[in-house]
């Protein structure tokens, strides 16, 4: 079976991470934000930086199994800084060869907020598959109910966007 572990709660460097991943045979690292404290003063995961995270994650071993935005999907008035969030987080895992982005989509359920959702996620849908990454909505907060979370999935009809139960 592989394992993996969240570094959410964790405020530990990269490196120690990825040791203590190697030292308990981890498999697989799933990083909740690329810009928490604890990765920003060496900034792991900038664009000059993932050459070398890459080649330390190949050398112990270990991969990262998906790469959490921190930004709600569904907080429209925010969507330009969650797209730019998410796009980062498609080139983080293109040159480091992760696969999978959980989102999150928190609030209020409305057929209208569903719809400027819609509008938001199709451009970062075309993204993610030329990149070859799949976005994952977390069933959570206003889709937390499987009916609604399988309605919103089939308006895109894409192997690039799925749900994280």
């Amino acid at each position: 079976m592989k394992l993996s572990f969240s570094t959410n709660g964790w405020n530990l460097p990269i490196d120690r991470l990825i040791d203590l991943c190697a030292e308990n045979r981890i498999d697989a690292l799933e990083i909740h934000d690329v810009n928490a404290s604890a990765f920003s003063d060496e900034d792991v995961f900038g664009k000059s930086n993932l050459s070398a995270l890459k080649k330390r994650l190949y050398e112990k071993g270990i991969k990262i199994s998906c790469f959490d935005a921190v930004g709600n999907v569904a907080d429209i008035e925010n969507a330009e800084n969650n797209r730019k969030e998410i796009e980062n987080l498609i080139d983080v895992c293109a040159a480091l060869g992760s696969k999978f982005i959980r989102v999150r989509a928190t609030g209020e359920y409305s057929d209208e907020l569903v719809d400027k959702m819609q509008a938001f996620i199709e451009p970062v849908i075309v993204k993610a598959k030329s990149a070859g990454v799949t976005i994952l909505l977390e069933s959570m907060g206003m889709f937390a109910d499987t009916g609604r979370l399988a309605s919103f999935l089939n308006r895109f009809a894409s192997d690039s966007f799925g749900a994280l139960w």
